[in-house]
């Protein structure tokens, strides 16, 4: 029966595809019967990687008649709540589940590296053709960040505006930005935030 499982989502606070879960989860207005656990907290990480190998979030736990499944993958985990739970239908309007975008996101991957590609062999279009790639990496990344609203998305689908716009500067007006400096700074913050989100996790986990 329902009420004789035990649900655990496994996440990282600055995971979009864990807060695509996480929003589900609240639409469906079931977050008393799911256990959220930070894999930054070294019991948990420990726990997820014991069981899968891997550390990669989110994972949903479901320990229910004496089995034990670890379900990885965002989309399959919004799938499986929403039948069990909701109306069986995946969440439309950027939820992950199979949408239009969804479909997009492998093509236009791999145009955009074909475009980079090209570039590199044709010298003399190489701008145009940079433009064009960056153009598609900031499509698929804007569609990330909309279905996602994670702020790691977010801020890659900035990068490849920003990239697209300084290409295109040179490529149409001469200009040079040191957009590259835009790219330093968003890793240095996200490993900075990274680290500080697990030291954080770790106090909490710790015994006062």
């Amino acid at each position: 029966m329902q009420e004789d499982t035990k649900f655990s989502l496994y996440y990282t606070p600055l995971c979009g595809y864990c807060t695509m879960v996480r929003r589900t989860i609240a639409r469906l207005g079931i977050e008393d019967q799911i256990e959220l656990r930070d894999a930054n907290q070294s019991e948990h990480g420990e726990a997820l990687f014991a069981a899968r190998g891997r550390h990669t979030v989110p994972v949903l736990r479901i320990e229910e008649e004496g089995k034990d499944e670890w379900m990885p993958e965002s989309r399959d985990i919004m799938r499986y709540l929403e039948t069990r739970f909701g109306d069986g239908q995946p969440p439309r309007g950027g939820g992950g589940g199979g949408g239009f975008f969804d479909r997009l996101q492998m093509p236009v991957t791999i145009g955009m590296w074909l475009l980079f590609g090209a570039g590199l062999i044709f010298s003399n279009a190489q701008q145009p053709l940079w433009f064009a790639a960056m153009a598609l990496g900031a499509l698929r990344a804007i569609s990330r960040a909309w279905a996602t609203h994670g702020l790691v998305h977010v801020g890659i689908a900035g990068l490849f505006v920003l990239g697209a716009g300084a290409i295109f500067a040179r490529w149409q007006l001469g200009v040079d930005l040191p957009w590259w400096w835009a790219v330093y700074l968003f890793a240095g913050v996200l490993f900075a935030a990274g680290l500080a989100l697990r030291l954080r996790a770790r106090r909490e986990q710790s015994p006062a």
